[in-house]
């Protein structure tokens, strides 16, 4: 997750979060760190120009993030 965020190229950038996201799938992950991956992917594909799929990823990170406000640990977001 920290490597998707440092390179300028969106190419590397996106190999990087496939990778993250990939990995967070074959195990438990919890909300936060899939609200982050979803958010950082929203923001990707809005720098792509690809509105759909960004509204797709921000609206998944929103979902999560509510969902972080409503139990214990919405904290982190705070």
């Amino acid at each position: 997750m920290p490597e998707a965020k440092t390179y300028a190229n969106p190419y590397p950038t996106h190999a990087s979060l496939i990778s993250s996201c990939i990995a967070a799938n074959t195990v438990y992950s919890p909300p936060a760190l899939q609200a982050q991956l979803n958010l950082q992917s929203g923001i990707l594909h809005a720098e792509e120009k690809d509105y759909h799929t960004m509204y797709l990823y921000l609206f998944e990170a929103f979902e999560n993030l509510s969902m972080l406000g409503e139990s214990e640990g919405g904290g982190e977001w705070q």
